[in-house]
């Protein structure tokens, strides 16, 4: 199972969504685990993303 460790900027928006986007954002984490260990993805719909300084695409 991979690992990670968060950022401090991903903690700070983490604590800023709402009790609900937070629950939506758990229970993909959770469908994409269970993908991981199973090998079968359930189909997530991602909104995409500006680049940010230390992301690409």
């Amino acid at each position: 199972m991979p690992t990670f460790e968060p950022v401090a900027r991903f903690l700070a928006e983490f604590h800023r969504l709402s009790p609900a986007q937070r629950a939506a954002f758990l229970r993909a984490v959770a469908l994409f685990r269970e993908g991981l260990t199973s090998g079968s993805f359930h189909p997530m719909r991602v909104k995409g993303f500006k680049s940010e300084p230390g992301c690409s695409r």
